[in-house]
């Protein structure tokens, strides 16, 4: 190694095709809890570490994205059967027509 090269901050390798590593790399960084880039002066990324980053943040945010969709899925599910519940309660002739009707909302919502 040379004084001067560039060498990516994540495998080590010489860099001939590199990117400084700019806000939205740090971004992306932060979130999948690597953060201590001051180590060099100047740290680089090398297009194949880049890319591997990018499907990192692209797969950790469909993963927060699924959760928020299940969170906010149950949440509904809980509410319709407390509302069925009550609703039944008072109409118990009508109870298998109101379950049909909140199930597909609860499902699709």
């Amino acid at each position: 190694m040379k004084y001067g090269e560039k060498i990516c901050r994540f495998c080590l390798k010489i860099c001939y095709n590199f990117q400084a590593i700019e806000e939205m790399t740090r971004k992306m960084l932060d979130m999948l809890l690597l953060k201590n880039l001051s180590i060099s002066e100047e740290p680089v990324i090398c297009n194949k570490c880049e890319d591997t980053l990018k499907k990192f943040f692209d797969f950790k945010s469909a993963c927060f994205y699924t959760r928020d969709c299940i969170v906010h899925f149950v949440k509904k599910c809980k509410e319709c059967k407390s509302g069925s519940k009550r609703y039944m309660s008072e109409q118990k002739g009508e109870k298998k027509m109101l379950f049909l009707k909140l199930i597909p909302y609860a499902i699709f919502v």
